[in-house]
């Protein structure tokens, strides 16, 4: 194997390592906007938003920003 072809594998290689990490990103992301807006929407009484943002381990900005997305704020 050449150099040029071993720079080409370890690039496609690369480039699926940084996909799988982003989906899984992306997936957590969506994981932690559809548990704020549960939280928000069936404790509605007990959990304020700045408790969901620490649950969620996000700021309160984006949980505001979901739960106006999701229509329930």
């Amino acid at each position: 194997m050449c150099l040029t072809e071993y720079n080409e594998e370890l690039h496609e290689k690369t480039l699926r390592t940084e996909g799988h990490i982003r989906g899984r990103a992306e997936g957590r992301i969506e994981s932690k906007k559809s548990d704020a807006i549960n939280m928000y929407t069936y404790k509605k009484a007990s959990l304020s938003i700045t408790d969901i943002a620490t649950i969620t381990q996000t700021s309160v900005q984006q949980v505001k920003e979901w739960l106006k997305e999701a229509g329930v704020l």
